[in-house]
């Protein structure tokens, strides 16, 4: 063997292992100093020392070794072991091979196809592992490669195999889903694993308010955060109104009056009167609601301030939308008469206001606007004191060019007479007093102090009286003793009534000592009316008591509901021949023919909006 060169001795050391001379060939490799085979001979030698010889997994190991990986493969196949075929395969990343020897349902398989999705992950072929970890059931993964790379469509897919008890896992899809704003994705997850919080939330985000509301119906728990959301949805799209009233069903009170309160301050600045005027009436529902449910004195007390208050500005913007129409148009369709009427009710509210001036409210404007209106009408007296009061008040912007023009309109005035057209003075239906135009106890009788009960559309005095009841008698005793059927004398007391208008031939005349016309035998109401105070500080409403409210006509009576703590308002028609008209939402009255005609013209009450119909002397049978 002397002078034989390394190759002869390899060449030598390999036939011996394929014909299993594993101690020849051990020598021959030590002789060329081969350390892989003489490791892989070790190897052989210990496998038979525990027992574990074949000769076919020994060749196949060999010819692995070798680099004859399909001489391999079939030595293991023959040995039985095909997994070690696989295995070598795998790890040669020859995947297409290693499906050869791979038995189908086996445990290897899901093994396979991980080796083959790592190997992926490191070629950076992420779709490929991703689709690979999928398909050997190794979801989580799939998932996290999914979502990483956000792919929404082979993530929907991975949830489709999930089952819905996987919740975990499908919690996980969700996760990516939101990540992604894929929502609706993200939805129908929730809706698989039954996570309805989380539905809603989607629902929300979709602005699938048909399906929220939906969903709100099967579970009223979440009732309240779908109203919520739902009001920041309207509140962002310019309908605050209905955002308040999702507030509001929310049980977000706080929120409900922010809204309200940004609408009205937004309604102000924008001169929008009319709007800022029915967003107080809004508010001043949000407080009385809440003063009816409130137990705390203090609270109370300031809820009922805020409630008063909030009613009154609704009325003085509803009415200054008019007036600043007047002074800031070329034209207006109003006429003049009515505006009239509307300045004198604002100035009356502004001098018995108390506290300040309401934001963007002019008096100088109502009083300018009052002082024109009255020159056309033949007020002379009134456009006069007009005058002379805006000389005590600062020029409203936009009005400082109507200098002159006011300077010439005072010296006309002084040149006419110093007198009011009587026709436009204001009767007292309760004293029959006509009032001065310029009141100075505002819109309420300066001889009885009776307050006014005035149109909501024209601003003039209606026929009606206030009454109240004893205190031993409630809201609802009352209603039930007035539905009772009046005596037999009094049956027909509405048809023999006595005429009371503004001209003196068709007037029940009352003095202050009560004398009376025949009328008051026949209605004891008007003889009891007739009983007052001449000092109007000393005012005393009409007192009703359960003999009165059985004989009095149900359909000349008018009874304004108002949620507790407020008591009931009563009224009674004196001139049945001038029918009157009331809005059951907001309780203002207004004339019939002209509330009929604002139903049919604006579809509801021009004051509260409301769409109901309203109650008329004509349709008076449910009060």
């Amino acid at each position: 063997c002397l002078g034989e060169t390394s190759t002869t001795w390899d060449a030598l050391a390999h036939a011996c292992i394929e014909q299993g001379e594993f101690n020849l060939a051990k020598k021959c490799f030590s002789r060329i100093r081969d350390v892989k085979y003489l490791s892989l001979l070790a190897n052989y030698e210990d496998a038979a020392k525990r027992g574990e010889t074949k000769m076919n997994i020994n060749l196949g190991d060999y010819y692995a070794y070798y680099g004859r990986f399909q001489d391999a493969a079939r030595n293991y196949q023959h040995a039985g072991a095909p997994e070690r075929a696989m295995t070598m395969f795998t790890d040669l990343r020859m995947f297409d091979q290693a499906k050869e020897y791979m038995v189908a349902g086996d445990v290897d398989q899901q093994k396979l196809l991980n080796k083959q999705a790592e190997w992926a992950i490191t070629m950076n072929e992420q779709r490929r592992a991703a689709e690979l970890f999928l398909a050997a059931n190794d979801f989580q993964k799939a998932i996290d490669i999914a979502g990483k790379n956000k792919w929404a469509d082979l993530l929907a897919t991975i949830t489709g195999k999930l089952d819905k008890a996987q919740t975990d896992l499908l919690r996980r899809c969700a996760r990516y889903f939101v990540e992604m704003k894929q929502y609706t994705y993200a939805a129908d997850v929730y809706e698989k694993m039954g996570d309805i919080k989380s539905l809603l939330d989607m629902r929300i985000i979709l602005s699938q308010w048909n399906e929220v509301f939906a969903l709100v119906r099967r579970y009223p728990t979440y009732a309240s955060d779908a109203y919520y959301n739902y009001g920041q949805h309207l509140a962002e799209h310019d309908r605050f109104v209905d955002a308040q009233r999702a507030f509001h069903k929310a049980g977000r009170v706080v929120e409900a009056r922010n809204v309200l309160q940004a609408l009205t301050n937004n309604a102000v600045n924008e001169t929008r009167f009319n709007d800022a005027g029915y967003y107080n009436w809004l508010l001043s529902k949000e407080y009385l609601l809440a003063l009816s449910e409130t137990l705390n004195d203090d609270l109370r007390a300031d809820l009922s301030k805020r409630y008063h208050r909030c009613s009154l500005l609704s009325e003085l913007y509803y009415a200054y939308q008019y007036i600043y129409e007047y002074t800031t148009e070329p034209f207006v369709d109003t006429p003049p008469v009515i505006l009239f009427n509307i300045a004198r009710f604002i100035y009356h509210k502004l001098v018995t206001l108390p506290g300040d001036i309401p934001p963007a409210l002019s008096k100088f404007r109502t009083c300018y606007a009052a002082c024109k209106i009255a020159k056309i009408l033949n007020a002379n007296k009134f456009s006069r004191q007009m005058i002379y009061l805006m000389r005590d008040l600062t020029f409203t912007h936009n009005l400082g060019s109507k200098r002159i023009e006011i300077e010439q309109l005072a010296l006309e005035m002084e040149a006419r007479t110093f007198s009011d057209d009587h026709d436009l003075l204001p009767l007292c239906y309760r004293c029959s007093h006509h009032n001065e135009l310029l009141n100075t106890r505002g819109n309420e009788c300066s001889s009885c102090g009776s307050p006014f009960v005035l149109s909501f559309l024209s601003f003039d005095v209606l026929p009606l009286v206030e009454f109240i009841l004893p205190s031993d008698i409630n809201d609802e005793d009352a209603l039930n003793l007035l539905e009772q059927v009046p005596n037999s004398h009094l049956e027909n007391v509405s048809s023999s009534t006595t005429k009371i208008n503004q001209s003196t031939a068709n007037r029940l005349v009352i003095t202050e000592q009560g004398n009376t016309t025949r009328a008051e035998d026949k209605d004891p109401f008007l003889k009891k009316m007739s009983k007052y105070s001449p000092n109007p500080d000393d005012y005393r409403p009409v007192v009703v008591d359960r003999a009165l409210l059985k004989a009095m006509d149900p359909s000349l009576v008018f009874v304004c509901k108002w949620p507790f703590p407020l008591r009931w308002k009563w009224y009674r028609i004196i001139v049945p021949e001038q029918p009157v008209g009331r809005c059951r939402h907001c309780n203002k009255f207004y004339h019939n023919d002209e509330f009929e005609l604002a139903l049919l013209e604006q579809g509801g009450c021009p004051f509260c909006r409301n769409k109901r119909d309203g109650e008329t002397t004509e349709n008076n049978d449910d009060y």
